[in-house]
């Protein structure tokens, strides 16, 4: 199997806007010289095109030219969702067959299908469109074959047309009668219809339309965000309700060794908490399901992609307690400290135990230092240091 490299969403739009940057030129070689050797697969993932997909329509072009530097860089690989992939990972550890070469397996995919749970593609794979003409005979049959033709021509479209993949239908209408004079196969028409639905120029220019399944696309990277969103709201919350109450304690005694040692104290509460959230957002993956404390507690830990993405989050928060109870941060302007894209990148680092090398901003990388997390060289905070580490992989 080829080694995993994982891109930054601002990797994308360099490479789609900034091509000239000899960095950025330097690392689309690398790419696709080793993609082409398949020494290396570059996967994107549901937080990439959560990031590419356009606010307005405005954007639409801007977006168009991330999605084109995907596709050529990333072609059809594909990381299942963060949830999909935190679940997979879980499962695994609670039956106790965890093991994170074994189960990269069903974390990737390498036919584009970035959409889960969606399987409408599949179903008219196995939709029959061959209706055997009369021969000779009277003309009575033959038009008798005529409308049965056409409604089976229009049975298709219509179930087709629900995709919402063809802005003109003469387009669609010319596929399914090649399909009908025999000029392609059925399975050659499905092929042309589900590449079409997954291109991801497509996914951006129909993104914005209220039918699905794009509506169902934007609805389920919403329910993401705001699921991911709520728990990190939750953490801030927790973060700032002990951070006020140590620090009013601080203020008011005078006794600092007893000082220090309670808010000691808090801020492992805090840890704590933070940690319970993790639990609860591991029982939220299974609601169907009730999950035995006892068999959470021990299949936790094994859990690197859920530990990396919240342990990322819980130590953002502990950083804003320090900074408050050091005297760095004042507490008026902590909240400028949480920032919005933070979620987000806890996202992307769910994948980072399962990536050969890993892109990100300083800022996180040295987040993840501080935890000590994955430090073996995977981590690559500027194209300078990825290229170097790209070149190194590709020539052993």
């Amino acid at each position: 199997m080829p080694r995993f490299i994982y891109l930054d969403s601002s990797d994308f739009s360099n490479l789609a806007h900034n091509a000239e940057n000899i960095e950025f030129a330097t690392m689309r070689k690398l790419l696709l010289q080793g993609v082409a050797d398949n020494k290396i697969a570059v996967p994107f993932s549901y937080v990439h095109l959560s990031e590419m997909l356009p606010t307005v329509h405005e954007q639409t072009d801007y977006a168009i030219a991330r999605a084109k530097a995907i596709k050529a860089i990333c072609q059809t690989t594909v990381f299942v969702d963060p949830f999909t992939f935190h679940r997979t990972e879980l499962r695994h550890a609670l039956d106790g067959s965890y093991e994170p070469a074994e189960i990269v397996d069903e974390l990737a995919r390498f036919d584009g299908k970035w959409l889960p749970g969606f399987d409408l593609v599949d179903r008219l794979k196995g939709r029959n469109l061959y209706l055997a003409e009369e021969c000779a005979g009277t003309r009575q049959r033959r038009r008798r074959y005529m409308r049965e033709r056409e409604k089976l021509v229009q049975r298709y479209i219509s179930d087709t047309a629900k995709l919402n993949v063809f802005e003109d239908p003469a387009e669609l209408r010319d596929l399914v009668e090649s399909a009908f004079s025999g000029k392609i196969t059925n399975d050659e028409l499905s092929l042309i219809i589900e590449r079409k639905f997954f291109d991801l120029e497509t996914l951006v220019r129909r993104y914005h339309s209220t039918k699905s399944p794009y509506g169902k696309m934007k609805e389920s990277l919403q329910s993401m965000g705001d699921m991911f969103s709520s728990t990190y709201s939750a953490l801030v919350d927790i973060t700032f309700d002990v951070t006020e109450a140590a620090k009013r304690a601080k203020e008011k005694s005078s006794a600092h060794d007893l000082i220090d040692f309670g808010v000691q104290v808090i801020r492992d509460k805090l840890l704590l908490g933070l940690y319970d959230v993790r639990k609860q957002y591991a029982h939220r993956l299974f609601k169907e399901d009730q999950i035995d404390e006892r068999t959470l507690q021990r299949a936790l830990p094994l859990c690197q992609s859920i530990n990396a993405s919240f342990g990322f989050m819980a130590k953002r928060m502990l950083s804003i307690f320090d900074g408050v109870m050091t005297g760095s941060i004042s507490l008026r302007k902590a909240p400028k400290q949480y920032k919005s894209s933070d979620a987000g990148d806890a996202q992307h680092i769910s994948y980072l135990p399962y990536s050969d090398l890993f892109r990100c901003e300083q800022r996180t990388s040295k987040v993840l230092a501080d935890m000590n997390m994955f430090q073996d060289g995977r981590i690559c905070d500027t194209p300078e240091v990825f290229n170097r580490k790209l070149l190194n992989l590709l020539q052993t």
